[in-house]
């Protein structure tokens, strides 16, 4: 009978990290303009509600005439569109709609899912002037500052 030494230590469980192939540069363009479209949609929403609302309390609705009432525009503009991309990132495991559809979704650089931080610190870099923009040149700039990236998920 052979005898083999018993250990009194569980033999540690093996870690694996999903390895990820990053996404192309027309998946990402498919991103962005389904989810545009979409925030666009929200933002349409949003404003109606907002209409009926102050017609319902008697308030008369009127286009901004002034650079003060634009600006304001602009700024309600921005914060929803950042509420959205943070929401949208953050409460789905970075899977916006554009995302489910092309099959990517956003992890950090070292492939661990994203948080609510990077979820916001991503809307956030999103209005910086030109940002759109930043794709062409390489690596968007929400992504390398947020420190993320957008892969491909597997077909299986």
């Amino acid at each position: 009978m052979h005898n083999q030494p018993v250990s009194s230590h569980p033999a540690a469980p093996e870690i694996t990290v999903q390895s990820y192939i990053i996404a192309e540069s027309g998946e990402r363009l498919a991103n962005y303009l389904i989810d545009l479209i979409l925030f666009y949609v929200v933002y349409f929403g949003v404003n109606v509600l907002i209409g009926l609302f102050a017609v319902a309390n008697g308030k008369q609705i009127t286009t901004p005439e002034d650079t003060l009432d634009k600006l304001l525009n602009y700024v309600f503009l921005y914060l929803i569109y950042m509420i959205y991309y943070c929401f949208v990132e953050g409460a789905s495991n970075g899977r916006s709609l554009g995302k489910l559809i092309t099959r990517t979704k956003v992890v950090k650089k070292d492939n661990a899912p994203i948080t609510w931080e990077d979820a916001f610190t991503r809307s956030l870099c999103r209005i910086i002037p030109f940002e759109p923009f930043s794709g062409f040149l390489g690596t968007p700039w929400h992504d390398e500052i947020s420190k993320t990236k957008v892969v491909k998920l597997s077909s299986r």
